[in-house]
């Protein structure tokens, strides 16, 4: 037994039971964690954990330097509000895109009208995708992409039945012009001496 031994022992590498026992010592964790560890990610909480301690670190060395912190703490704030007004319309977008993905004025597939000035009238197509900032409309073979905060601002509605050939749609007309609401009706007349 221990003369087998020797020999096993007196191998190469790789064979028998030193392979086995190098198989044991570099035993490989496939796990996704341990694999985003190896390739550098973090896990979400030790990114905040990793922010602030780089903050705490960043105002005591200031601070044994002499280096007035409020300074430091007012141009945050300064660069804070800069951004916010810079994405204040991404924002609204994202906003609206989740009143609409919970109040779902519409789905996809669905035939819509939307009728709002900003879109430069009334858009007639079929819903072809919502998301978070916009939602994809297809109008009669291109897709376009409308901003959520135009659509929560638009009128949305189905699209109305075209009417069938030789019919007209019926018209009110004001009785002088034949044009509906036409500048021909009487005005009243300003107060005033005549």
């Amino acid at each position: 037994m221990e003369h087998s031994a020797e020999r096993e022992a007196d191998r190469p590498a790789g064979t028998g039971r030193a392979r086995q026992a190098q198989d044991e010592a570099v035993e490989v964790d496939h796990r996704p964690a341990a694999r985003d560890r190896r390739r550098g990610h973090l896990a979400p909480g030790s990114q905040r954990n990793l922010l602030v301690g780089a903050f705490t670190t960043l105002v005591i060395t200031l601070l044994l330097f002499g280096v007035d912190v409020s300074q430091l703490v007012l141009g945050g704030a300064i660069t804070t509000v800069f951004l916010s007004i810079a994405a204040q319309q991404a924002l609204g977008n994202v906003f609206a895109g989740l009143v609409l993905v919970f109040a779902r004025p519409f789905k996809v597939g669905d035939e819509i009208r939307l009728q709002a000035g900003a879109l430069g009238g009334p858009l007639d197509g079929i819903v072809t995708d919502i998301g978070i900032t916009y939602v994809r409309f297809d109008t009669d073979g291109s897709v376009m992409s409308i901003p959520n905060s135009q659509v929560l601002n638009a009128v949305v509605g189905p699209v109305p039945p075209e009417p069938e050939d030789g019919e007209d749609p019926e018209v009110a007309a004001d009785g002088k012009s034949g044009t509906p609401g036409g500048p021909e009706q009487p005005q009243p007349r300003p107060p005033g001496p005549a």
